[in-house]
């Protein structure tokens, strides 16, 4: 049945159409409205629960970079605070054991001040906020290893003048010619021995070197004894100063006599695998009073802060020694 309405007009005497009332026409567009929010309102639940809205993938976009920008800064900061950390300990080292001096106090290390965020700081701060600041503290602490090394490496100069020659008579070098942290194969410490595989103290340091590459005298000193053992190899013994030895072992040839003086930097053999070695190598100590102390502790004349870092992250690494 038809649902429009007709009323019978006497003048025309003819049927005509009726239309519907204002108010009914805007009710009727209300509902529509009304209807078809609904229906977007629901689309667009739908959608934005299986899909991402362009507002959202720009956020998550957004929170990736800044996700991978705060890890960057994260091992920067780490990687800071380590070679500071090293910084301290070659300056410890240096002062107490080799120079017999009261080092720096901390708070020189912490010239900077300190750049912690309290909490409230980070609430009230956004993202971008955060990572320019954290961004200008890692600048800031980076500027002052510069000068910190500095400070260090002036103080260094004016207790080895004070010292005078006697620096000369401190095992202070890496005693080969080719000055290459890389070559560190086994640090002091404990390591596993190749031919009996267990672990037995390792009282120096393996170096890797071609065979034949020149041995070189530590410091100023005495030759106190040149040998050949089973063990050891070929072997020089140099005397120093201040209780100060240095070891030399599995040389190819030994290029000294017992008695000799010799320069600090002066060729004592070349470098071989004699005795229990497995490889062409130099088996090197430091000795103080007749005991062996760490060798990494006194290349401070030939290592920079950043090979001194990487050194210290070597000599931390467990394994088997090369004799």
């Amino acid at each position: 049945m038809s649902k429009h309405k007709y009323l019978f007009n006497p003048e025309s005497l003819s049927y005509q159409k009726v239309g519907p009332t204002l108010k009914k026409r805007i009710i009727r567009a209300a509902a529509i409205l009304i209807t078809a929010a609904v229906i977007s309102t629901i689309y667009y639940t739908i959608y934005s629960f299986f899909f991402d809205t362009p507002v959202e993938k720009k956020l998550k976009h957004e929170n990736k970079l800044l996700a991978k920008q705060y890890r960057e800064l994260d091992k920067r900061f780490d990687r800071l605070q380590e070679v500071v950390g090293d910084l301290q300990t070659r300056d410890q080292n240096i002062y107490r054991v080799i120079f017999e001096a009261e080092p720096y106090k901390d708070s020189v290390f912490l010239a900077g001040g300190n750049y912690a965020l309290r909490i409230e700081e980070i609430e009230s701060k956004n993202n971008n906020e955060l990572i320019e600041q954290s961004q200008t503290v890692l600048e800031s602490v980076a500027a002052k290893q510069v000068p910190i090394n500095l400070a260090l490496l002036k103080r260094i100069d004016v207790i080895s003048r004070a010292k005078g020659d006697s620096i000369r008579l401190i095992p202070s070098i890496i005693p080969l010619e080719q000055k290459d942290i890389r070559q560190l194969a086994a640090p002091m410490g404990v390591r596993i021995h190749p031919f009996y595989k267990t672990l037995k103290p390792h009282n120096g340091v393996d170096f890797t070197a071609p065979a034949g590459s020149p041995v070189l005298a530590a410091a100023d000193g005495v030759v106190a004894k040149t040998d050949s053992r089973r063990s050891s190899g070929n072997s020089v013994l140099i005397n120093h100063t201040n209780g100060y030895s240095t070891f030399y072992a599995h040389l190819g040839k030994i290029g000294v006599r017992n008695g000799q003086r010799v320069k600090k930097g002066m060729t004592i053999g070349s470098v071989g695998s004699s005795g229990m070695s497995v490889a062409p190598h130099l088996h090197y100590e430091v000795l103080k009073n007749n005991r062996p102390v760490n060798p990494v502790h006194f290349f401070f004349a030939d290592i920079s802060p950043s090979d001194y870092h990487k050194l210290i992250q070597k000599v931390s690494q467990s394994g088997q020694s090369l004799d």
